[in-house]
């Protein structure tokens, strides 16, 4: 799971740092740009079949264009050894995903029947990602590993000196569109980039600290934040850093992006909104002590973010007022994702819950076998989600479950 504390405590040298350095001081009016439809070296939006990447696109907005119809039910599981922590994605009517037992797996998504799987020897905690052929992931052995999707043979891999506990993100050269650079990070302090296909042709950047989240990728550029509490622009052609914003705390997951806004949940108690052009504050939502583990959700309308506090909040993207808030009954590690009629979540306290998207209300719970802190995933109907009780379970309607 992602960690920054045993790090930060050397860099930062006390508590006092990590809750109050650096707050931003300007006070912004609210977003006021209009979305772009489309961005130029992001991949596009995936079609509802798809998950391909962790928040589901380049810009990690956590957001589906399926409807689910509730109540759900239990379509299928499978069973591991031992937690599962990482986020699947979902292609071509497959599903990947890796165990902390240390195994990486291809499951079919309509039974949940075993396609392929590799045997790392060390646990996998990140999240992998899709370009093309490819399915790309890293564990803790500090490797990231690219695999055919079909039929599971290894195409190349990367070796860092850190374990990856982040994801893999993907930007497609609008010049050519068979050029595609892989991003990922390292708890080595560093930020890759390599050719999809070879595995070759890359540039490393070096931060101040742990790289735990997922790159999020948009214009050409990768943003991340990570342990050295810096927000940071890096051009994805040349690996040089455009800007960075010191965010005053920790940054432990994945930020998203929209309209050229970077909405950031972090370990200093805030939800903030930065102009990524301007580089200033747009504004903040302040939740005094709560460590945001789990990354935002961003909507047209609406910021969703879930902390250790037991409490998911909707927030509104313009201005970053509450507009709810519902509270589980543990803390929350599990990144919500909003689909077309709910907000879906996992919980420690072991059950996926499903929030309407307006007043937070319930609509639908399950519980599971334990706690959880892996992120769903939809596609092609199915709602698929681990557990720290070591399965992958998919979810669909109660009626399409009976077909």
């Amino acid at each position: 799971m992602f960690d920054c504390s045993i790090r930060v405590c050397l860099v930062v040298g006390s508590a006092a740092m990590l809750w109050g350095c650096g707050e931003p001081t300007v006070e912004g009016e609210g977003v006021e740009k209009e979305d772009e439809a489309v961005i130029a070296g992001s991949l596009p939006k995936p079609p509802d079949t798809s998950w391909p990447l962790f928040r589901g696109d380049s810009a990690m907005q956590g957001v589906s264009e399926e409807e689910l119809a509730f109540p759900l039910a239990l379509s299928w599981s499978f069973e591991t050894t031992r937690a599962i922590v990482a986020t699947a994605v979902i292609e071509g009517g497959d599903v990947y995903v890796g165990s902390t037992d240390g195994r990486f797996f291809c499951l079919d998504l309509e039974t949940g029947d075993e396609v392929w799987s590799h045997d790392f020897g060390y646990a996998i905690e990140g999240t992998a990602g899709i370009a093309g052929n490819a399915v790309m992931v890293g564990g803790q052995d500090g490797i990231l590993r690219a695999f055919d999707r079909g039929t599971g043979e290894a195409i190349w891999e990367v070796e860092t000196d850190g374990k990856i506990t982040g994801g893999v993100n993907v930007w497609a050269d609008p010049d050519d569109p068979e050029r595609m650079i892989a991003v990922f990070g390292s708890h080595d302090y560093f930020l890759y980039a390599r050719d999809v296909a070879t595995g070759d042709q890359g540039w490393e950047f070096e931060t101040d600290n742990f790289v735990n989240g997922t790159p999020t990728i948009v214009g050409g550029n990768a943003i991340i934040g990570g342990c050295d509490n810096f927000l940071r622009l890096i051009s994805v052609q040349t690996g040089e850093q455009i800007s960075e914003v010191d965010i005053g705390a920790y940054i432990a997951n994945t930020l998203a992006v929209r309209d050229g806004i970077a909405y950031i949940a972090h370990y200093g108690g805030m939800v903030e909104a930065y102009d990524l052009e301007t580089e200033e504050n747009v504004w903040r939502f302040e939740a005094p002590r709560v460590e945001f583990h789990a990354s935002p959700a961003v909507t047209e309308g609406y910021v969703y973010v879930a902390g250790r506090d037991k409490v998911v909040r909707c927030l509104d993207r313009v201005h970053g007022e509450q507009v709810w808030e519902f509270s589980a009954r543990r803390g929350i590690d599990s990144s919500p994702v909003a689909c077309r009629n709910a907000v879906i979540v996992g919980s420690g306290d072991a059950r996926v819950y499903a929030l309407g998207i307006e007043n937070g209300e319930e609509l639908w719970s399950t519980a599971l076998g334990g706690g959880i802190s892996a992120s769903p995933a939809i596609g092609g109907g199915y709602l698929v989600i681990g557990g720290e009780d070591g399965f992958i379970y998919a979810f669909r309607g109660a009626e399409d479950s009976q077909e």
